[in-house]
């Protein structure tokens, strides 16, 4: 995924002393000339090694170039320096995600959500979480949050709409696999979650009405 700084809520945290030297990295990111903008970073870290904001962006770039373990000990300081920054959490815990450590990362994610609870790029990581933990309920609430704010940010309107999707395309896996082991109560719970997201679904309702029929209840089935 490109960079966007909006992601991080680190705009407001930039320090106006070196305001163009982190310009320049984040420019750097921005293009995805991760190597420059790891310099860059890197000789700010060498004047302050306590620069908050230098230090956030150091991770994130660390993670762009797919070194997640330095990013997440970058993530680790600024925490040191100050324990309640969003960015920070945002960080942490997008780099316990990709190294599989969701538990970790949703702690993380609710603290900065706490914060600041319409980050759209949280919500919709929050989400991919509780879809991976089968807690379709929370996954669905943290993508239609994320599907309801800032409509004019295409991109994250975009990602949160494919993360619903991607909601419903589990609930048809689901809902298949206890249909063909003949668990229908089962697979009629997964249909008519996705129902519930999409009223106008006509797989579902098509699927939903297999199952009825298969259930011996035919007028439901004829509905459907």
């Amino acid at each position: 995924m490109a960079f966007s700084i909006n992601n991080y809520d680190i705009i407001n945290y930039i320090n106006n002393e070196q305001e163009d030297e982190i310009n320049l990295g984040i420019s750097y990111l921005k293009l995805g000339h991760y190597v420059d903008s790891l310099d860059q970073f890197n000789f700010i870290l060498d004047i302050n090694s306590n620069n908050l904001t230098a230090l956030i962006l150091r991770g994130i770039t660390y993670s762009k170039l797919e070194k997640y373990e330095n990013a997440l000990s970058d993530a680790h300081k600024s925490l040191e320096i100050e324990p309640t920054n969003p960015s920070s959490f945002i960080l942490r815990g997008e780099m316990y995600f990709m190294l599989g450590k969701f538990n970790e990362a949703l702690i993380d994610f609710n603290k900065a959500l706490e914060i600041n609870p319409n980050n759209t790029y949280v919500l919709t990581l929050s989400g991919e979480i509780y879809l991976k933990f089968q807690l379709y309920g929370k996954a669905l609430q943290c993508f239609k949050i994320a599907s309801e704010f800032d409509h004019s940010n295409t991109k994250s309107l975009v990602h949160s709409n494919n993360a619903i999707q991607k909601l419903i395309n589990t609930l048809f896996f689901h809902g298949e696999l206890f249909y063909s082991l003949n668990q229908y109560d089962k697979a009629l719970l997964y249909y008519n979650k996705v129902l519930e997201i999409d009223p106008f679904n006509f797989i579902a309702s098509s699927f939903r009405g297999k199952v009825y029929y298969s259930l011996g209840q035919y007028y439901k089935a004829f509905l459907d």
